[in-house]
């Protein structure tokens, strides 16, 4: 048996200026949000620990053929232990909604899907909360924070910081500390990164590098592949220092469509 860890949407990723998979407007949008939901219920669904005989739980966006004025979300082969997957149709209509309203509801699909599949199976459902808890606190952002490096003099030491935006992509920037007290200096300027999951955060940023004392550098290889505009190489200068960059959002206005869950 394998450890409950990991629920996601398809297409988790695309080009900048297209629909994700060639999805429409509401299904592209309701992507981009998913990627900042998504990792932070991961994130709380590790650390409970279910067992299940798969770690994922995949979700698959569509554009329904007829419209729609509610998210249908359809359950299909829950019989077949492992092999749970959710069929999501998403009309036009979900990208007029506020970013935090829209992550309200994709985490209303997640939620109603996995209780459903959690019956199923036997998952306890008091767990599953605690996960949907663990996005509501966080109020809808996801954080992820390298370890720590010291340039050659070990004056200063560095770690990457960075944040999934609405669009679906990550903002990166790295925090400045003194190597000797600890104290935080400042963080570099912020720029757009092509990482939208911890696993791939934690494998890319092995390829930050020392430039020299007050420079660092970092591949982005993946830049033009999914249509962003920018270098493949970012710099990032250590010496123009500002404050934390946070994803500050307000909280959900409540307006928001329904979902019509079907079996």
């Amino acid at each position: 048996m394998a450890k409950l860890k990991d629920v996601w949407f398809w297409p988790n990723g695309g080009p900048t200026e297209e629909g994700w998979g060639g999805l429409g407007e509401g299904a592209d949008a309701f992507a981009r949000t998913s990627r900042r939901v998504t990792e932070r219920y991961c994130e709380g669904l590790a650390a409970i620990g279910i067992e299940a005989r798969r770690s994922t739980v995949k979700m698959l966006l569509f554009e329904p053929s007829a419209p729609e004025t509610d998210v249908v979300l359809e359950t299909l082969w829950v019989d077949r232990p492992g092999e749970e997957i959710v069929r999501v149709l998403v009309p036009t209509a979900v990208a007029g909604l506020a970013p935090q309203d829209r992550a309200q509801l994709v985490l209303d699909v997640v939620d109603t899907a996995m209780r459903y599949i959690g019956e199923a199976r036997g998952w306890p459902l008091e767990e599953l909360a605690r996960a949907h808890y663990h996005v509501l606190e966080h109020n809808f952002t996801y954080e992820m924070v390298g370890s720590w490096r010291s340039n050659q003099s070990r004056r200063r030491r560095v770690r990457p910081v960075a944040h999934i935006a609405d669009d679906g992509w990550g903002r990166l920037s790295y925090e400045v500390a003194d190597s000797r007290s600890g104290v935080t200096l400042g963080f570099t300027r912020l720029k757009p990164i092509t990482l939208n999951s911890l696993p791939k955060f934690t494998r890319a940023i092995r390829s930050t590098r020392w430039r020299d004392e007050n420079t660092l550098e970092r591949e982005e290889s993946w830049l033009r592949r999914v249509g962003v505009r920018g270098d493949e190489l970012q710099l990032f200068d250590i010496e123009e220092l500002g404050d934390r960059h946070e994803l500050v959002l307000a909280r959900p206005s409540g307006v928001t469509l329904g979902v019509d869950h079907r079996v």
